[in-house]
């Protein structure tokens, strides 16, 4: 069909190879050979069973300084500075790069976190990152990883092709059928989010990245920084008057705070079955 159609004879690889599957969300992650695969693959399954304790990483120390107050940042630095040191897995890297997902440890504790990327679209999220986040919740859910949340987003936006030229994109706020599943993914998940707003959470950004506050798939605590914008003041003054956080915490004490938090919820693992199927897109 696609030599008919184009005039090109393509290998099966070369029309739809690993690198195409890789951008486009069609696998976790993306190794070299089979022995990597293989560690992977058992570092993945390890996170199944929490570990006695953990060490903060060595840059938790500068947690402080990562976050300026204006211009972009890698959030990968700031889960770095939150997890256990050297513990973050990051699974599908290549695909809605404006959205991290990775499994971690917190103080020996298995936990999903999902966070969002201002380096990549403004950590705006659009059909796919919204797809890489329902997908990822459904994840956590189903094997009891309880969610650390990072938000940082102006919000939904849509993407489709422009009448101005061939290959043209328009990007505007917008929302889905794709959106409106990250928002039922937390609706039916049971494991507790944890919810750190670092700056921005705008529009419907800040449901998607940790639920909504109608049904039981609210954060189980909700935090934020001294950067956080939240169309007031500051976030303090917003915290006395419409209570939006629980707390507005300086960043050398958000992991402390979790963890202490994450000591009281047990996960129930060894079910004789699993909780739900994971959607594969």
């Amino acid at each position: 069909m696609v030599e008919a159609a184009l005039g090109l004879r393509l290998t099966p690889s070369e029309l739809a190879g690993v690198d195409m599957h890789d951008e486009l969300g069609g696998i976790d992650l993306l190794v070299d050979d089979e022995p990597t695969a293989i560690a992977m693959a058992r570092r993945y399954l390890g996170f199944y069973r929490d570990q006695p304790a953990g060490q903060p990483s060595a840059s938790a120390d500068r947690i402080r300084s990562i976050v300026p107050d204006e211009g972009s940042y890698d959030a990968r630095e700031v889960i770095e500075a939150l997890v256990d040191a050297d513990s973050a897995f990051e699974l599908r890297p290549s695909f809605a790069k404006s959205v991290i997902t990775a499994l971690a440890r917190m103080d020996g504790r298995s936990v999903g976190v999902l966070a969002n990327q201002p380096t990549v679209d403004d950590g705006a999220i659009d059909e796919n990152a919204a797809t890489k986040i329902a997908r990822f919740v459904e994840l956590c859910d189903a094997y009891e990883y309880p969610i650390l949340s990072l938000i940082d987003t102006p919000g939904f936006v849509t993407r489709w092709s422009s009448a101005v030229g061939e290959g043209d994109v328009a990007v505007e706020p917008g929302m889905t059928r794709y959106h409106a599943r990250t928002l039922m993914a937390h609706h039916h998940r049971t494991v507790p989010v944890f919810s750190v707003q670092i700056r921005r959470g705008y529009g419907l950004g800040p449901f998607a990245m940790a639920g909504y506050g109608d049904s039981h798939g609210v954060s189980a605590m909700r935090l934020a920084w001294p950067t956080v914008e939240v169309g007031l003041v500051d976030g303090f003054f917003a915290s006395q008057s419409q209570n939006p956080f629980d707390d507005v915490v300086d960043p050398a004490e958000t992991r402390e705070r979790i963890i202490r938090t994450l000591r009281h919820i047990k996960r129930t693992l060894d079910q004789p079955e699993k909780k739900h199927p994971i959607d594969t897109w």
